[in-house]
């Protein structure tokens, strides 16, 4: 079953970055990389397809030493492992509003990159 909610966070959150994508054309790599993040993150939440869930979550792993490597600051470095955790507290107590902090968390750091590429 499709879960509106986070369907509805993580269309909004696809959308800031893709806009910022689009205004500030960051290193094409990078863009690549954000975009898969926000393609399987919208299918993972319109479909119920465990292969789906699967690569999403496999994309959000890769994504930490990725983010880490790039990121200038501390803080951008550690955002994504807090957006992770976040996410996986979500899970653990059944809580909506975790996951959507960790869509808006994982948005909000690339955003940032994009600014620094």
């Amino acid at each position: 079953m499709v879960n509106n909610t986070l369907f509805k966070s993580a269309t909004f959150c696809s959308a800031c970055q893709i806009t910022t994508l689009f205004y500030l054309q960051p290193n094409a790599l990078y863009s690549l990389f954000i975009l898969g993040g926000c393609s399987t993150s919208l299918l993972n939440h319109y479909m119920t397809n465990r292969y789906i869930k699967l690569l999403d979550r496999f994309y959000m792993i890769c994504g930490i030493p990725i983010t880490f490597l790039i990121a200038s600051s501390i803080l951008l470095k550690i955002c994504p492992i807090f957006s992770a955790l976040l996410y996986l507290l979500g899970k653990y107590q059944k809580n909506i509003i975790y996951h959507i902090t960790a869509h808006m968390l994982i948005s909000a750091t690339n955003i940032a990159i994009c600014f620094q590429l």
